[in-house]
């Protein structure tokens, strides 16, 4: 729930047509959040998005699933937009083959020795020559031809969101890597020309324990209003010191925000759309201090 994606969700005028009624479900989610005055349910927005409760799910495949739902022609499913290119040369002729790819997530592997946020990512980005039995097939010549192999970015988001891949298949199997990954709190990311490179300090990141078949997620999340880090823990939730760089062996989808944009405040009720306004004020009037009741 950080300013900038709320902020977009519940200026969204258009929510009325079918296509957006998970929008509809987000926003008034983050009505309840943001002005209600009891403890808020998720029911809807996860019967919407295919979430059941009791069952082995993947937060970074829901993640994709609620962005993805949204209108592409909205300003929040753009905060996440990582716009990266994969391109093959050939070294005989200099024909390069272009991949342009539109992510909301970046997935990054984990190396063994050292591996860290900032590793990972740059292994990412590291060229890799493929030459021998592994030379590529370059259309121009007709023929494989060594050939050197990029990725690379073309615009970063505002708010990144980098997943760690901790599971992989090994022997025909898939398994969980537990390989304690150190998670910087501030990284840079270098862009396709040259000395250009965007600096993003961390805000959030959520926590797998357990394996393959079962397991639990909690979270860490930066506050924007008084920048102090709380722990998340289904109900439970506490103050925490601030976070220093270390290593984590549950670290999976971490969030980062750039550093040199401003972090916005929350709407106001007086800055919203007529309809937002109307359904905090029957929030008010269905929610008090005997409990909560969901409205619709």
């Amino acid at each position: 729930m950080t300013p900038e994606f709320t902020n977009s969700i519940l200026s969204e005028r258009d929510v009325i047509v079918n296509a957006d009624r998970t929008v509809k479900k987000v926003q008034k989610l983050f009505i309840d959040l943001r002005f209600g005055n009891s403890t808020p349910s998720t029911r809807k927005l996860m019967n919407s998005l295919g979430i059941e409760s009791g069952k082995q799910q993947d937060v970074e495949e829901y993640f994709r699933f609620l962005l993805n739902s949204i209108p592409e022609k909205m300003e929040a499913q753009k905060l996440f937009h990582i716009q990266v290119v994969h391109s093959i040369t050939c070294e005989k002729c200099n024909t390069k083959d272009v991949i342009p790819y539109t992510w909301l997530s970046l997935p990054v592997s984990i190396k063994e020795e050292n591996p860290s946020v900032q590793a990972a990512i740059d292994s990412f980005l590291k060229k890799l020559r493929f030459e021998g039995e592994n030379r590529c097939y370059c259309e121009n010549c007709g023929s494989k031809q060594d050939s050197i192999s990029r990725n690379y970015f073309i615009s970063l988001p505002r708010v990144l969101v980098i997943h760690l891949k901790r599971y992989e298949i090994y022997r025909g199997h898939f398994q969980k890597k537990f390989t304690a990954v150190s998670v910087e709190n501030s990284l840079k990311i270098p862009l396709k020309k040259g000395a250009d490179h965007a600096e993003y300090e961390l805000f959030a990141l959520c926590h797998h324990f357990g394996g393959l078949t079962g397991g639990h997620y909690t979270s860490e999340i930066k506050s924007s209003e008084d920048n102090q880090w709380y722990s998340f823990n289904d109900s439970n939730v506490m103050v925490v010191p601030p976070r220093e760089t270390k290593k984590s062996e549950t670290a999976y989808l971490l969030m980062y925000r750039k550093k040199q944009e401003d972090i916005p405040k929350f709407l106001e009720k007086d800055d919203l759309p007529k309809h937002v306004k109307f359904w905090i004020d029957e929030l008010l009037k269905t929610s008090g201090s005997k409990g909560h009741k969901e409205f619709s």
